[in-house]
């Protein structure tokens, strides 16, 4: 008597054929806009370095920059995950 084998099953049998949904042309533009603009700028801070001559005192700090700065990109993160989220369609 022969022993029957078990049929081999691999994770692309299992896992379903899906694939990612394509990527709006205007998100890679406006990527590219922003990571030159990014570069653009790193170079221009690097060329003119930071050794230039204190003029005074610092002004005065409210302290209210870093709060504020904070509520103001979690408003602009979720305003713009929630664009991205109808455009895709979901259903949350």
């Amino acid at each position: 008597m022969t022993p029957v084998e078990a049929p081999r099953v691999t994770p692309a049998d299992v896992v379903p054929a899906s694939r990612p949904p394509a990527t709006p042309r205007w998100l890679w533009v406006a990527a590219l806009i922003a990571g030159g603009v990014g570069a653009i700028a790193f170079a221009i801070a690097a060329i003119r370095g930071g050794d230039a001559p204190a003029s005074g005192d610092p002004p005065a700090s409210s302290g209210a920059s870093f709060p504020s700065g904070l509520v103001l990109g979690a408003g602009i993160g979720l305003a713009i995950g929630w664009v991205l989220g109808r455009r895709a369609g979901s259903s949350r």
